[in-house]
């Protein structure tokens, strides 16, 4: 009997111990206990925007490095510089090698770009002689710029440099200084001599008279537009293709104004039937609407009303003009509107081109 008495003795011990474990597992996988906080994932700093930082000018065959500063979104930042992919949009005048270090190479001004990853930003510079400057300007007739006149410093810092003014009538030169003496010329005209103090970078007006008497414009005319090429969109009426008006034409100097009738135009503010233009010699520039893009126009288009909508035209007219006419080309887009009400940006059909056909005869 004593023999099974410590049989069941020691049998009970372990049983107990295990059922106090088991106790203490359970209590620990009680689902009711809150879970422990997750760990905490550290914010990412993104790039906001890049900053380059150096010379604004520099000599010709000089140097001067450049900057690249990355903008963080923790408002840090960082030199990027050797990691930055530089350009120039004008290498005859300055390049950037790839460790930013800029090299002027002729007079004149370009933009140089720096890009990081997905940012860029860019820097004016100047390439010009030591203690001089940028002098641009205008060339104009009765304020309208001139194309094709030819510019030239003839006394002072930078005598001999000569320009040719753009579509516009602008010019610069990079170089000059103190007292100068302009020489400007042009077929058609009477050359002009202007004295300009240049002490820093500035620009001037230069006007030029017209040499002989000035045609006259001024009257009544037929005016015929013609809509040339393909269309895009819905269909397009085929009465719109070719559009004649009555023309009255003011002028004042090299200054014109047309004022359209004898049709149903759609008149905004004074906007739907008139349209300006300038008289260069026998050359006549007309613009009405001229910032279209693709299939949307500017509002100082022609608006004649075409049921159910409207008809617009809009565009840059180059023309020649003799005593009885003028005609030429235009450079734009005809199309119906959307709607019979201003705005008229947005068109359903459209014909952009640049021969549509512009004839006024008197």
């Amino acid at each position: 009997m004593r023999s099974n008495l410590r049989i069941v003795s020691i049998l009970v011990v372990p049983l107990t111990a295990v059922a106090l474990a088991l106790a203490v597992t359970s209590c620990d996988k009680n689902p009711t206990s809150p879970a422990p906080p997750p760990t905490p994932v550290p914010a990412t700093s993104t790039l906001v925007r890049i900053m380059i930082a150096g010379a604004g000018s520099v000599e010709p065959g000089g140097s001067a490095q450049l900057s690249a500063t990355a903008i963080k979104s923790d408002g840090s930042s960082e030199d990027v510089t050797s990691r930055t992919t530089w350009s120039s949009t004008n290498g005859g005048v300055v390049t950037v090698n790839s460790d930013g270090l800029l090299n002027g190479r002729a007079r004149g001004e370009s933009l140089v770009f720096g890009r990081y990853q997905t940012r860029s930003a860019s820097l004016p510079v100047l390439v010009l002689p030591k203690d001089t400057f940028r002098l641009t300007g205008t060339v104009s007739d009765s304020g309208v710029g001139l194309a094709g006149a030819t510019v030239m410093v003839i006394a002072g810092v930078g005598e001999g440099l000569t320009a040719t003014t753009d579509g516009a009538g602008k010019f610069a030169f990079y170089g000059v200084a103190g007292t100068v003496r302009l020489h400007a010329k042009k077929d058609g005209y009477l050359n002009q001599i202007d004295e300009i103090q240049v002490a820093a970078h500035r620009s001037a007006e230069i006007a030029m008279s017209f040499a002989g008497e000035r045609r006259s414009l001024a009257g009544t005319y037929s005016l015929t537009i013609t809509t040339k090429g393909q269309c895009s969109g819905t269909a397009f009426p085929p009465d719109a293709r070719t559009r004649t008006y009555l023309a009255t034409i003011d002028q004042n100097g090299a200054r014109l104004s047309v004022t359209l009738s004898g049709a149903d135009f759609i008149v905004t503010n004074g906007i739907g039937n008139h349209f300006d233009g300038d008289l260069l010699g026998d050359r006549v520039v007309f613009r009405f609407g001229y910032g279209y893009y693709y299939y949307y126009v500017s509002e100082d288009a022609v608006i004649e009303r075409f049921p159910p909508t409207a008809f617009v035209i809009s565009g840059i007219v180059d023309a020649t003009a003799t005593s009885s006419r003028i005609s030429g080309r235009m450079v734009g887009v005809t199309g119906m509107s959307r709607s019979s009400v201003a705005p008229f940006y947005s068109l359903t059909s459209f014909c952009y081109g640049a021969d549509h056909q512009f004839e006024m005869v008197r």
